[in-house]
């Protein structure tokens, strides 16, 4: 027994020595070296996260110095009329929140839609508690078509002049419909984008996680590509488009990814596709790794797919117009080009730097990180109507490691588009891919 605490004591002090060895190295660390080792961060990160925050803190403080007016204020007389779809599949447990939601609306919605698309479980029971309201149309395919076709049978039914499409697992501000449809009565917006946030981020680690990147990356992100009309995804579980829109592009098509590959036909239109932070969604986010794992595999592959497969014409400025061209070249560089320059900078560090220097960096990469998830959550916390994502705070020294984590899923799943691995995926039916185009 003694034997082993002499041993556990080596180890510690030889671990307190390494990283006092780090702390020893940042002291003595001049420019040229600060600049060798965190080339990263200074070329692609900053400009990437640390800049769109300096914006938002300016915008915030002069709205409040200069009492700046909404972009889009409430225009109650301004009432088109909108069909909800609403695509379902073994969604017995939320389902029927999702309706019950949907027609607590403070707007006169035309329609709700539902599709059970093939669910073999309680789906179609709990629908019937709406069979005799006559706003819910109720449908049932009896095999599964996957979420494209079940949006496209919806369609078909639909007699609303604005679209909205939501997730069967998603509740909604009482004001919600209302404030998305404010945002169409520019003419030259073809698509709308709600606020997305987690309902579920108490129920573990992962869903705190992903409850802070969903602030920041959509409440704060999505408002800044707003606003210089970089936006390249309208949130299938939240999102409104004009029905002439749709039928022009053809709606939805079989396959991953039907928000990004809507959004992208309908900018392919020259279409403004803006975002409505007003208009809040809950939905609920996967509670274990392994789920969180296979759902973002599943959305870098759309994303690849989608972007530069499907729609790679749209990179021509000629033909779709710069801003598309440039929305959608920045949205490629950030999620792919950029990734695996990471991974690169961080296991070449990792490999080749001297052990005192992989210390330091990691040192002082943690700091950095922490600092700048901190200025996010404060920046989206800021922004929020709901007093209690300040709680949230307390995840940003672990979005490092989450971020860090969600690049493998991003990397393995773009290798294996880029190569053609594992092009079928089991979200849809074998009888939908054997139907969809290849790219």
């Amino acid at each position: 027994m003694e034997q082993l605490l002499q041993h556990l004591v080596a180890i510690v002090v030889a671990f307190a020595d390494w990283w006092a060895q780090g702390f020893h190295d940042i002291q003595a660390m001049t420019w040229n070296r600060f600049l060798g080792a965190f080339w990263w961060l200074i070329i692609f990160d900053f400009p990437r996260y640390v800049l769109p925050d300096i914006v938002m803190v300016f915008y915030i403080l002069s709205r409040l110095l200069f009492r700046w007016p909404r972009k889009v204020t409430m225009d109650r007389s301004f009432e088109p009329s909108v069909s909800v779809l609403v695509p379902a599949h073994n969604e017995e447990a939320s389902v029927a929140k999702t309706v019950r939601s949907l027609l607590e609306q403070d707007y006169p919605i035309a329609e709700i839609i539902v599709v059970d698309d093939g669910s073999q479980d309680g789906t179609w029971q709990s629908l019937q508690a709406f069979s005799s309201d006559v706003r819910v149309r109720l449908v049932r395919n009896q095999t599964r078509g996957g979420k494209a076709s079940a949006l496209q049978t919806a369609l078909r039914l639909a007699s609303g002049e604005i679209v909205v499409s939501v997730d069967s697992d998603s509740t909604f501000d009482r004001d919600a419909i209302r404030w998305l449809v404010q945002y169409l009565r520019d003419p030259e917006v073809g698509g709308v984008s709600g606020n997305i946030k987690v309902r579920n981020r108490k129920s573990s680690l992962a869903t705190w996680l992903q409850a802070s990147e969903y602030a920041i990356a959509i409440a704060t992100g999505r408002r800044v590509s707003s606003y210089v009309g970089w936006l390249t995804v309208i949130s299938g579980a939240f999102g409104a488009y004009r029905r002439s829109d749709l039928e022009s592009v053809g709606a939805w098509d079989p396959g991953i990814g039907d928000d990004s590959n809507i959004t992208i036909k309908v900018r392919k239109r020259r279409r403004k596709v803006v975002f409505a932070p007003e208009a809040v969604c809950l939905t609920d986010v996967p509670e274990r790794w392994t789920v969180l794992w296979r759902q973002r595999r599943r959305w870098d592959k759309s994303g690849y797919r989608n972007r530069l497969r499907k729609h790679v014409g749209i990179l021509n400025p000629f033909v779709y117009g710069a801003r598309n061209s440039t929305a959608v070249a920045i949205s490629v560089f950030y999620k792919m080009v950029l990734l695996f320059a990471f991974l690169f900078w961080f296991f070449y560090d990792l490999l080749f730097q001297e052990r005192g220097q992989i210390a330091w960096v990691f040192i002082l990469t943690f700091v950095i990180y922490g600092i700048a998830n901190t200025l996010s959550l404060l920046i989206a916390c800021a922004l929020s109507e709901r007093h209690d994502e300040w709680q949230l705070l307390w995840t940003a020294p672990l979005m490092i490691f989450y971020y860090f984590w969600l690049r493998f899923p991003r990397a393995i799943s773009t290798v294996e588009e880029i190569f053609g691995f594992n092009y079928e995926q089991r979200f849809y039916p074998d009888e939908v891919w054997a139907q969809a185009p290849k790219w």
